[in-house]
C-alpha cells in the first residue's frame, strides 16, 4: 500500500515532531533572522512581507515542448549537469562537471555540439562549474579545478583564459570560495553581479555589482552571524537572481528573500516563507561519488531540510522560486519508487513580495532559466540528469 506522501501528510508529520527539539530550532531560525533583520530593517529600514504557506491564486500552466540530456548521440547525454546558461538568441548552455564540457542546444532542443574537453590546455576544463554572458556577448566558463575563467564566442570558439583568484583546498578542508555568479541586472546594460565567498562572518557585505571589465561598483548584502566557518558558508549561502535593476538573493537555508536595488545595493524588500516543515539546523557532511574510470570524487556537502535550489525573475518582473519539500527519509523512500512528485515546489512572487501561486512539480528540477521568449527551462541534476523547455500559460 503506497503511503501518503501529500504536502498535508508531510506538513502535519512534521509539526507533530517533539516540542523541545521543534522550539530549538525554530529559536535558532527566529535568532538567525531577527539578528539579520533587524539590522537590516534598522539601518535601511526596508518592508517585510510575510507570506503563508498556501498561495492565494491559481499556478500556471507548465507545459513540457523539449526534453535534453537524455537521448540522442553519446556526446549529447549529461553526466554532472549543475548549471544553465541562455544566450541573447535562446540558444541553452548546460555545463557538464562530469563531461568537462558545456552543451549546447537550440530553443527546439536539437543539439548543437559541446564546448571544451577534458585538459589543462586552451579551451578545455577539469571541472566547469558554471557560464554567464558578458555585456559584450562573450560567454564565459569558471573552471574551479583549472583555477581559471575561460571565454568563448557564443558558438563556442575559444578566446582566452584569465586566473581565478583564490584556492581551492587549504590543509585538509576545502576552504569555502563561494560562487562567481555573474547575473545581468539590465541596469545600464553593464551591470553584473558577483557573489564572494561567505565563510568568515567579520567580513563586510558579500555581494557585489561590478563592470563590463570586472571593476567593483558597489557592494551589499548582510551576513548571518555564525561563528562556525563551515556552517557559515552554508548559512551564508544564496541563490541569486537579477533584471530591471533589481537583484534577489534567497538564503538556501532559511525562508527570507531579499530584493536589493541593483545601482546602489539598497535593501528595498524582505520576503519571508511559512515553510512545509520546520528546518533542521545546517551541517556539512563529506560525500564521495564515482566519476568513472576508477576515479573518485569528494565533495562537501550541506545538508538541510528544506533548502532553496534556485530563483529567477521572469519578463515581468516575478520572482520564481524552486524549494525542496521533503526530509531525507522521505525523499529516500520515493526514490526507491521512482516517484519524484512532490519533491520540489515552485513559488512565484510579485513585486510587492506577496506570493502570487505555488504548486508543486510533477517532475523535481534544481535549476530554472527563462529564454528570450518568456518560455521557462528547469534542469534536474539530481535525479534524471535532464533538462526540460516548458511553455508558461496563465489561467
Amino acid at each position: 500500500m503506497k503511503r501518503d506522501l501529500s504536502l498535508s501528510h508531510y506538513r502535519s508529520r512534521y509539526r507533530s515532531r517533539s516540542q523541545s527539539a521543534s522550539r530549538s530550532l525554530l529559536l535558532y531560525l527566529s535568532l538567525s533572522l531577527l539578528l539579520v533583520s533587524a539590522a537590516a530593517a534598522g539601518a535601511q529600514q526596508a518592508p517585510v512581507v510575510e507570506n503563508p504557506f498556501e498561495a492565494p491564486g491559481r499556478a500556471p500552466l507548465l507545459r513540457v515542448q523539449t526534453v535534453v540530456g537524455d537521448s540522442g548521440p553519446d556526446e549529447a547525454l549529461f553526466y554532472s549537469p549543475g548549471h544553465l546558461n541562455i544566450g541573447p538568441d535562446g540558444t541553452l548552455y548546460v555545463t557538464d562537471s562530469g563531461n568537462k564540457a558545456i552543451h549546447m542546444y537550440a530553443p527546439d532542443g536539437t543539439f548543437l555540439g559541446r564546448i571544451g574537453q577534458e585538459g589543462g590546455g586552451p579551451g578545455e576544463f577539469q571541472m566547469p562549474s558554471g557560464s554567464w554572458f558578458t555585456p559584450d556577448g562573450t560567454l564565459a566558463v569558471k573552471d574551479m579545478m583549472n583555477q581559471r575563467i575561460s571565454y568563448f564566442t557564443p558558438d563556442g570558439s575559444f578566446l582566452r583564459s584569465e586566473p581565478l583568484s583564490g584556492s581551492i583546498m587549504t590543509s585538509a578542508v576545502p576552504e569555502p570560495l563561494g560562487e562567481d555568479r555573474y547575473v545581468n541586472t539590465n541596469a545600464g546594460g553593464l551591470m553584473v553581479m558577483r557573489l564572494e565567498g561567505g565563510d568568515r562572518p567579520a567580513e563586510p557585505p558579500f555581494l557585489e555589482i561590478v563592470d563590463g571589465e570586472g571593476k567593483r561598483l558597489t557592494t551589499f548584502g548582510e551576513r548571518k552571524p555564525v561563528e562556525e566557518p563551515r556552517t557559515s558558508m552554508l548559512v551564508n549561502s544564496v541563490e541569486v537572481a537579477g533584471r530591471d535593476g533589481k537583484v534577489a538573493a534567497a538564503f538556501r537555508n532559511a525562508a527570507d528573500i531579499r530584493i536589493y536595488d541593483a545601482t546602489n545595493g539598497r535593501l528595498e524588500l524582505v520576503i519571508t516563507r511559512e515553510l512545509a516543515f520546520d528546518p533542521r539546523e545546517p551541517s556539512v557532511e563529506m560525500q564521495t561519488r564515482d566519476l568513472g574510470e576508477g576515479r573518485t570524487g569528494v565533495t562537501m556537502v550541506g545538508m538541510a531540510d528544506p533548502v532553496t535550489l534556485d530563483v529567477a525573475f521572469d519578463k515581468q518582473g516575478r520572482l520564481w522560486v524552486l524549494t525542496s519539500l521533503f526530509d531525507e527519509a522521505g525523499t529516500e523512500e520515493k526514490e526507491e519508487e521512482g516517484d519524484y512528485e512532490g519533491l520540489v515546489r515552485m513559488e512565484i512572487y510579485g513585486g510587492d513580495g506577496k506570493m502570487i501561486a505555488a504548486w508543486t512539480l510533477e517532475e523535481p528540477a534544481d535549476t530554472l532559466a527563462f529564454a528570450p521568449d518568456g518560455s521557462l527551462w528547469l534542469l534536474d541534476s539530481r535525479y534524471t540528469n535532464t533538462a526540460r523547455r516548458c511553455s508558461v500559460r496563465w489561467p
